[in-house]
């Protein structure tokens, strides 16, 4: 199953919602290497947060490593909120 590199950001939409950032590549095999491309890649996803939400959105609340289902569940989740 693919393990994925999961950003809680700061940010709150304006519906109150918390904006997560899904990295869709590199995706990994296990947990274990997501965290050690994670912990020796921080200026890359430093960099991609920065284009994605600009310069005022600070660091990540949490960045997090999961697998496929749970990505599947937010994406759901975010499809949900828009399609309202």
């Amino acid at each position: 199953m693919k393990i994925f590199l999961v950003a809680l950001m700061n940010l709150i939409s304006v519906e109150g919602q918390q904006h997560i950032f899904i990295f869709t590549n590199p995706t990994f095999t296990t947990v274990e290497e997501c965290k050690s491309w994670g912990k020796t890649n921080t200026n890359l996803i430093a960099q991609r947060l920065y284009y994605e939400y600009g310069p005022n959105s600070g660091p990540p609340q949490m960045l997090s490593c999961v697998n496929q289902n749970v990505v599947m569940q937010i994406q759901d989740l975010q499809k949900g909120r828009t399609e309202t």
